[in-house]
């Protein structure tokens, strides 16, 4: 029997800069490519309400730090010029997205709104991204163990390594040992199996992300890949998620080793919730999980060659 609690607890403007919230920068110009210095620039998360401000420098760039993974919307204002609005921007775990605004002239109540655009292009980091598994994908896959690593091995580079190896995978040919692994920007590596350390309920994964090589400083000490997730959290809306699994040996085909059936139940059940303390400001989040067994393995005492051709009773 195992079980795993998650409790996660937040307050805007509280975190600091952590490897697996998001960034946003660019540069603000008007219709003539003059940089506009002095611009004000707000990102809001759609699902939470919470706002993230800044101005443009004298070089009309901005930058805005600490966005947590999801749905978000920009806005750039300033005097003697449209209102820009640029919707439906999705960040991801980990991401520096480079948004410019090009500002056209007229008054502050008129707005120019960008409701969608082509998949933007990296343009700030070095590192290669392997993928980044969303909420919606971690939940439809098959997970049997319902373990977070096992979807690593979706990412083109990721191999399955023996016991014994270090971690329980290799990145681009690198030793198993020589990948980390990281919860909300935390390190989450065992120094001794290599592995990961905590295990979360995968109903409490947001985003699961894999980088396979060119990865910054602030992952130093590794040579392979980085394996990070982001936690839910609550969000201005009541959310949650309730499941259960069950095999039995009734619905199992008999070991070819084995008599009979032998004794076989695996449960597997969870629950999680999400919601707001106060809008706009202060979330939860918790999740439970939990797994029950009951079988057996059944190992053959091989005791003359007739194994070959037929079972024994051993």
């Amino acid at each position: 029997m195992a079980a795993a609690l998650v409790l996660l607890l937040g307050a805007a403007g509280e975190v600091g800069a952590q490897s697996n919230l998001a960034t946003v920068t660019g540069v603000v110009t008007d219709a003539a490519e003059a940089v506009i210095p002095g611009a004000s620039v707000t990102v809001t998360n759609v699902e939470t309400g919470v706002e993230t401000a800044a101005e443009t420098n004298e070089s009309g760039h901005f930058t805005l730090f600490s966005l947590i993974p999801g749905s978000y919307e920009l806005v750039v204002e300033t005097e003697g010029f449209r209102r820009f609005v640029r919707k439906n921007i999705e960040l991801e775990t980990g991401q520096q997205l480079r948004l410019d605004a090009a500002l056209e002239i007229g008054a502050l109540t008129e707005s120019v709104t960008v409701s969608s655009a082509a998949p933007s292009i990296n343009l700030e980091r070095g590192a290669v991204k392997g993928d980044v598994i969303v909420y919606e994908e971690i939940q439809d896959l098959p997970l049997p163990s319902r373990d977070f690593t096992q979807l690593a091995f979706l990412v083109p580079g990721v191999m399955p390594r023996g016991r014994g190896q270090g971690s329980f995978a290799s990145i681009n040919g690198a030793r198993g040992d020589q990948t980390n692994f990281y919860v909300d920007g935390v390190s989450n590596r065992n120094p001794v199996s290599g592995g990961a350390q905590v295990r979360p309920p995968l109903d409490a994964v947001e985003e699961f992300r894999v980088e396979t090589s060119g990865f910054s400083a602030e992952y130093g000490g590794f040579s392979g890949g980085i394996i990070g997730i982001t936690m839910r959290s609550g969000t201005n809306e009541l959310h949650g998620t309730l499941f259960g699994i069950v095999r039995n040996r009734r619905f199992q085909a008999r070991n070819y080793f084995d008599p009979s059936k032998s004794p076989y139940t695996r449960a597997q059940s969870g629950i999680s919730a999400g919601g707001p303390i106060e809008r706009n400001k202060t979330f939860i989040y918790g999740a439970y999980e939990r797994l029950d067994r009951h079988e057996s393995q059944i190992v053959p005492l091989l005791a003359d060659r007739s194994f070959l051709t037929s079972l024994t009773d051993s």
